[in-house]
């Protein structure tokens, strides 16, 4: 038996470190007692996505492919390493618990945004400026980060 790194070792790791923040993340949401959040967060009022979303989005709870679909497109956008999707699951705990709030469907897209650049800009070799990651989301500005 090698203990080689091949590529196909590589991308094995990569896919289970997504699938399992995401999956976490997914538990997160799921396991919520309310609706906590703070006004930042609320995808109602600072909207990801271009065009107009609808309320029935933040009635039901994303699926763990959803979630790490978007992480996923995060990632591949800046060509960042799979460690820094577990550096980013601790800052979204770590913010759970000390800003006493919930992730839901209306901040969850948000509060993960917010750990994966926290995570790019200390655990990272690539240098992030705020207004690169904001030319991919139309709605963003550096003030809302």
């Amino acid at each position: 038996m090698s203990s080689d790194l091949t590529n196909d070792n590589i991308y094995c790791y990569e896919c289970f470190s997504f699938h399992s923040v995401a999956l976490e993340i997914y538990y997160l949401i799921k396991k919520r007692d309310e609706n906590r959040t703070l006004e930042i967060f609320d995808e109602r009022i600072f909207p990801l996505h271009r065009g107009q979303v609808l309320e029935e989005h933040f009635m039901f709870d994303p699926t763990h492919k959803v979630i790490c679909r978007f992480m996923l497109t995060l990632f591949c956008i800046k060509r960042l390493d799979a460690d820094l999707a577990i550096i980013s699951l601790v800052y979204v705990k770590r913010l759970v618990k000390c800003a006493n709030i919930n992730i839901c469907p209306s901040n969850w897209k948000r509060i993960i945004f917010g750990a994966i650049l926290l995570a790019i800009k200390f655990g990272s070799n690539v240098a992030v400026c705020n207004k690169d990651l904001c030319k991919h989301f139309e709605k963003i500005t550096v003030d809302h980060m």
